[in-house]
């Protein structure tokens, strides 16, 4: 389950995971025996190496039902294998200064190494021994299940991450995007060690790995290494699941929850359609975000005190849903209608430097503003950026979204060719969109507050319990 919070600072995320300039041309590619494609880079600038190796397909190989089931095995994967049980690895990442990670995505799974350069020969066998061979230890299966079910629990108890599961659920629904890549309430009960088993071994095909480095061990030497043992792995014979992450639509009734939690300070969302990663309009929404969060600042909180931090952002990347947040809000009267001023001034051209000392606003223009934004993006995105594991994330973001491992070395010149015209222009196409969905957490007896409360949407949460 992931919070609100961090699905508006998505934006914020890509900006950090995807740029970095130097040495971006400076990479190879081979094939391993198997036909596994290995992307290189090779390492000129410090002693970490980074090697990633990746398996395609993500969400179409799994259900709702199984929601979050490639997370959980290739999270045992990295519990031990059947030679090397889990202390005796950890054991190793803290001889070898070494350690081990995974993660999930709607389109991908991966694991990944990060070791110091001369360690790297042995952690690429630990880690190749643990993926083909994982020791499904029922031990470490328990532990990680009490993981997630507390993280669910958590969710539940919190209103704002239950806002946002229910608002997704709500969007989702019928949608590709349904599946989670995180173990849900509903999927839990199915996580069982036995359905793990049996998804590892899909996991184990040649067709649908490819491996991302960014090592100082030479490209002939690194295929090498991998040759014995990743490339070992046979192809499958049955069909590849592929399929497109098409927008999804974002119109629904106001959705209203009250939890004793959100008593007093409350969470209200706007959310709409965004554009995808891949859109052309997707770096000019993200500066318009940015833009736009100022404004909302000055108006809503500043000016009408209608909560503690208002902020626009997207959660989503490829079915993308754009999200206006109050966040803290105690004054519901007044929440629609001071996001509406904000929305009018942006939309506009206006931007908002700061409020005299009779109420009015003192004003720029977005035109003036926007080269301080643009700079503002790239300077944190480079100052962010100096890590190994950092460019191997942008040569295997670039390869999934664009088809091009070098991709997003042109971030650059992506931000600085956005115009104020442009600005205006998605701020219109998707902000001002006539078709949206409204949705509010807020303490019982609360909600009729809501301009936007509806009676029949509405619905009492006071949170649950899961058991196992």
């Amino acid at each position: 389950m992931k919070k609100i919070i961090a699905l508006v600072l998505f934006s914020a995320f890509l900006f950090s995971a995807a740029f970095c300039q130097q040495n971006e041309n400076q990479q190879a590619s081979a094939f391993l025996a198997n036909g596994v494609p290995v992307y290189y880079k090779q390492n000129t600038t410090n002693a970490i190496d980074v090697v990633r190796v990746n398996i395609s397909g993500g969400i179409f190989y799994y259900s709702p039902e199984l929601a979050g089931i490639e997370n959980a095995t290739l999270s045992m994967c990295l519990k031990g294998s059947k030679t090397m049980n889990y202390q005796t690895l950890q054991q190793f990442c803290y001889q070898t200064s070494s350690s081990f990670g995974n993660g999930s995505g709607d389109l991908n799974g991966h694991l990944r190494i990060v070791s110091i350069s001369k360690n790297l020969s042995d952690s690429i066998k630990v880690l190749a021994d643990c993926f083909l061979n994982p020791g499904f230890d029922k031990g470490e299966y328990e532990k990680m299940m009490t993981e997630y079910l507390q993280s669910i629990q958590a969710t539940l108890n919190d209103p704002m991450s239950l806002l946002t599961y229910q608002l997704q659920n709500i969007i989702n629904a019928g949608h590709v995007s349904q599946t989670s890549v995180a173990v849900t309430p509903e999927s839990i009960e199915n996580i069982t060690l036995e359905n793990i088993k049996a998804f590892h071994k899909t996991l184990l095909d040649s067709r649908r790995l490819s491996i991302f480095a960014y090592t100082s061990m030479p490209l002939d030497q690194l295929v090498e290494e991998l040759n014995q043992n990743l490339g070992t792995v046979k192809a499958q014979t049955s069909p590849l699941k592929t399929g497109e992450i098409t927008p999804v639509t974002v119109n629904f009734p106001p959705l209203v929850l009250t939890h004793p939690s959100a008593a007093n300070a409350g969470y209200v969302l706007r959310t709409y359609a965004a554009p995808s990663i891949k859109d052309k309009d997707y770096w000019a929404f993200q500066l318009a975000n940015a833009i736009y969060s100022k404004i909302m600042f000055n108006v809503i909180r500043t000016k009408h005190g209608v909560c503690y931090t208002p902020q626009a952002g997207d959660f989503g990347e490829l079915a993308n849903v754009g999200v206006e947040l109050l966040y803290s809000c105690t004054n519901y009267e007044d929440c629609v209608a001071a996001m509406a001023e904000a929305r009018n001034l942006m939309a506009q051209g206006k931007f908002i430097t700061g409020i005299k000392s009779n109420g009015d606003y003192k004003f720029s223009t977005i035109e003036k503003q926007l080269a301080a934004f643009k700079y503002s993006a790239i300077n944190s995105i480079y100052g962010s950026q100096q890590t190994s594991a950092s460019v191997v994330n942008r040569m295997a973001a670039g390869l999934f979204y664009y088809n091009d491992i070098s991709a997003f070395s042109r971030q650059e010149d992506w931000i600085m060719s956005v115009t104020a015209k442009d600005i205006q222009r998605v701020f219109a196409k998707y902000v001002l969109a006539e078709q949206d969905f409204w949705a509010a957490a807020v303490g019982p007896g609360e909600e009729m507050r809501l301009p936007f409360y509806q009676n029949e949407e509405f619905e009492e949460l006071s949170g649950e319990t899961i058991s196992q």
